[in-house]
């Protein structure tokens, strides 16, 4: 008769094969991403709902300002020939940009709230001068009598000049010219307001002519500035001390603190890809990609970085799951589906946490405050999943050391790829090492389980 030692009563913890086991825990990865959509779904609508606050807050203080200085737009007539030889005539304008442009922008930010959300817009006052000179204009295909110097008129464009608040008077050599709505000539702007030249037509062609003005007006998230002169400088003052710059062009020196900014361009017509004359749409489309300026936007869109977060959620929850199954290994501890499962909605959690804080209190206190509140939640539970305190321990370190770990590579823009990609290597090198020795064949055999007690040998009957 011989006998077979059981060593204990109890089924193993993996019950069946290894693969048995990753089958399960790759189910329950794939039932997590439902809550996961759910919350995706949530954000998209959250910064559906911000975008309609902003949208209310822009119709009623201004949007987007770009700003044109002045230019001399002449009218003239354009004649040809058609494909029956019959002569064309048609009205078209020429504009005649800036000789030289010195622009002072005074840019005061405010915060509008509508709702949860905030918004930041300005009033900016542009004390503007310069010189133009109508000298240039001398087209070889017009004639002198078909250009129509008595309409000249002097435009200036922005894109919403509903915002305007206030307006010096527009001096243009010495005389006050009176502002009337609307532009002449649509091949520069479509908004803005214009000047009629008063006096003999002869005078217009006279150079060169000075203007100056002052003009206050308001707009919101950017202002920027066409470079129009043939010299265009601009000096830019606010006390926003989040400038984010943009355009064609960078400033020549800027300042930035905690107390504001100030910044200086400095543009030359030889820097540009456009004429000093325009004459047709097509030079007109290339003036107005040459914008520069300063973006005003809140530091840190919150609803942004909770979506960032969200895509790394998959490596969160798959480096727990792999931590737990690694005591299953080394330490034959039982763990249910179900409670791999609540482990996972813990993680979940932590993404609708950061959604809903960060919407009230930002988003760095908001990633502090929600992975704390995961970790004491994840950590308090693994004592009694794992049976004893340090692996607990051990889980409430790993978790914290990967949402440090992500909290970084959202921060870092610029480096994000490079740290990632080194994180994940060092993560799955340790793995690799401590999983160097394990005989994957014989996992699922009955061998001792420590948790479970000591239990002595039972012998059974062959």
């Amino acid at each position: 008769m011989e006998t077979k030692v059981s060593y204990y009563p109890g089924r193993a913890p993996w019950r069946g094969s290894i693969y048995a086991k990753l089958f399960t825990i790759a189910f329950l990865l794939f039932v997590l991403q439902i809550p996961i959509a759910c919350i995706q779904g949530v954000i998209s609508e959250r910064i559906q709902t911000k975008s309609e606050a902003e949208e209310f807050i822009t119709q009623r203080s201004g949007k987007n300002q770009t700003f044109s200085a002045p230019t001399l737009s002449i009218p003239y007539i354009y004649r040809y020939q058609d494909e029956q030889r019959r002569e064309r005539s048609y009205k078209a304008y020429a504009e005649i940009l800036p000789e030289s442009l010195k622009i002072q922008s005074a840019v005061n930010v405010q915060k509008l709230y509508r709702g949860i959300f905030e918004f930041p817009v300005y009033t900016t006052v542009l004390e503007i001068q310069g010189t133009i000179a109508a000298t240039n204009f001398r087209p070889s295909d017009v004639a002198e009598q078909d250009i129509l110097w008595d309409q000249a008129v002097l435009n200036i464009g922005m894109s919403d000049p509903r915002t305007i608040q206030d307006m010096g008077g527009f001096l243009f050599d010495g005389k006050t010219l009176e502002p009337e709505p609307g532009v002449e000539s649509t091949s520069l702007s479509t908004s803005g307001i214009h000047f009629q030249i008063p006096g003999p037509a002869q005078n217009i062609t006279m150079a060169p002519h000075t203007f100056s003005t002052k003009i206050t007006l308001g707009g919101s998230q950017s202002l920027s500035f066409l470079p129009v002169g043939r010299t265009t400088e601009v000096t830019m003052n606010s006390p926003w001390a989040n400038p984010s710059f943009m355009g064609s062009y960078l400033p020549l020196t800027r300042e930035v603190s905690d107390k504001g900014f100030q910044a200086t361009w400095k543009i030359l017509d030889l820097g540009r890809s456009f004429p000093r004359v325009l004459m047709n749409s097509a030079q007109s489309a290339q003036f107005s990609q040459s914008q520069f300026g300063v973006g005003f936007y809140a530091p840190v869109d919150a609803h942004r970085m909770s979506e960032r977060a969200l895509k790394y959620e998959l490596f969160v929850i798959a480096l727990t799951f792999l931590i737990f199954s690694m005591f299953e290994i080394f330490f034959k501890v039982r763990i249910h589906s179900i409670q791999y499962l609540l482990v996972g909605a813990a993680l979940v959690l932590f993404y609708l946490l950061l959604l809903s804080l960060s919407e009230q209190i930002g988003f760095p206190i908001a990633y502090l405050l929600a992975s704390a509140t995961v970790l004491g939640l994840v950590s308090n539970y693994s004592k009694s999943v794992l049976k004893r305190r340090s692996g607990a321990s051990t889980v409430g370190l790993s978790l914290a050391l990967l949402y440090g770990f992500f909290f970084t590579l959202l921060q870092e823009q610029d480096y994000s790829l490079l740290i990632g990609t080194v994180g994940l290597t060092l993560i799955l090198g340790f793995v690799m090492y401590l999983t160097r020795n394990i005989d994957w064949y014989t996992i699922g055999n009955n061998e001792p389980d420590e948790n479970l007690g000591n239990f002595e040998p039972q012998a059974q009957s062959v």
